[in-house]
């Protein structure tokens, strides 16, 4: 079980071209945060799996957003939103390491074009960070981050669209790993998407992403020491195929099975021990279900 996450919106219509958009929100710590030495080393890089922690503490978030709309098929919006986080325990065998992450500050700005048979979105995100503490008296910072996203859907014929994106990052350095030697790298995501959509709700999607980088990317806690370990450079690349169908109009279920194949470069761990490249292959079968309620 994760932290579970709960946000409440209300849009407010200025202008008939203007409307803005306030949030609040909750990440309630209902997963487990302080893991053990066992189950620490049994954590993965958050590149192979959706989830890669079960709690990060109680936190909250508020944030508020504009949009404009010049023309018809045309809108410009930006907004920015604060996370607050309290104290909360990353290990249960390890005393006073309890952490407090350090407030951070997002901004995002997004132009969106989108007529019947083509859209096209460009969005640039920023994240700010305070210090963050520990019980014990420690603390670490954490640089900047940029984030920019292309991204662009057509229609092929009356029952089939093509997606493409693009998606670069430059993360900062507590992001691509402690032992990064630089104070950010760059990541790059990228890739496309095919679907073809029946009557009655149904669709299939066949899908390629890549990404890539040349910085640091962790490892997992695993590997010859046993401990904390990061490799330099990592490239990857995930084929899939995926199904929807819309029970109604608020409801839908999807289904993705994917395979990937993964190049890691040499790796460092705090002991020293420097283990070579490596290549590897796995895949995973993912099942979502959405629902959507107003009151």
């Amino acid at each position: 079980m994760g932290d579970m996450n709960l946000n409440i919106s209300r849009r407010f219509d200025i202008t008939p071209g203007v409307y803005l958009e306030a949030s609040l929100g909750a990440n309630l710590p209902s997963g487990r945060s302080a893991l053990n030495r066992k189950e620490r080393y049994a954590r993965t890089t958050g590149d192979l799996v959706e989830l890669d922690n079960f709690g990060q503490g109680l936190q909250y978030q508020s944030g508020v957003s504009i949009t404009w709309r010049p023309a018809v098929f045309d809108r410009l919006t930006y907004g920015t939103s604060w996370n607050f986080s309290r104290w909360y325990d990353q290990t249960s065998d390890i005393p006073d390491d309890d952490t407090k992450p350090g407030r951070e500050w997002n901004h995002y700005l997004r132009y969106q074009h989108a007529e019947s048979d083509w859209q096209l979105v460009a969005e640039i995100f920023n994240t700010r960070y305070e210090r963050s503490y520990f019980k014990n008296g420690g603390y670490y910072d954490t640089r900047p981050s940029w984030a920019y996203k292309l991204t662009y859907n057509t229609k092929l014929t009356s029952d089939q669209e093509l997606m493409l994106y693009y998606w670069p990052e430059r993360q900062t350095k507590s992001e691509g790993g402690l032992f990064a030697s630089k104070g950010s790298a760059h990541v790059d995501f990228y890739g496309l998407t095919w679907s073809k959509t029946w009557v009655g709700g149904h669709r299939l999607r066949l899908s390629y992403d890549r990404m890539e980088t040349d910085g640091s990317r962790f490892n997992g806690m695993r590997g010859n020491s046993a401990s904390y370990s990061e490799v330099m450079g990592r490239r990857k690349n995930t084929f899939g195929i995926g199904y929807d169908y819309e029970i109604n109009e608020n409801t839908s279920l999807s289904l993705d099975t994917r395979y990937f194949h993964m190049k890691d470069g040499k790796s460092s761990s705090y002991s020293g021990l420097i283990e070579p490249a490596v290549k590897y292959k796995g895949s995973g079968v993912f099942l979502v279900f959405n629902h959507n309620f107003s009151f």
